[in-house]
């Protein structure tokens, strides 16, 4: 839940490029000795329509905690537990 966030329409959601074989999930994750790389989607509700709102390879960001305020989304990066901003969402 944390690497979602939902509006009336749209999902906003982190989601790992790549998952190692060897990941215990969701423990490894909870207990930090796993960090994703993570593209930010945005995909109807109704399954018609995704689009790529990150995926940057220049920078790894594990986004959690997601949340939209107008036509921003705010999340935390678990890697230097900065706080991002992606704007414009409905474009």
């Amino acid at each position: 839940p944390s690497k979602c966030a939902l509006e009336s329409e749209r999902a906003y959601c982190a989601v790992p490029k790549l998952i190692p074989a060897n990941v215990k999930l969701p423990d490894d994750y909870l207990k930090r000795g796993f960090y994703s790389d993570d593209q930010i989607i945005s995909l109807a509700l109704d399954g018609r329509d995704i689009k790529v709102l990150w995926n940057d390879n220049t920078q790894k960001i594990d986004a959690v905690d997601l949340q939209i305020i107008g036509q921003k989304l705010f999340f935390t990066n678990r890697y230097d537990e900065a706080v991002y901003k992606l704007t414009k969402l409905n474009e």
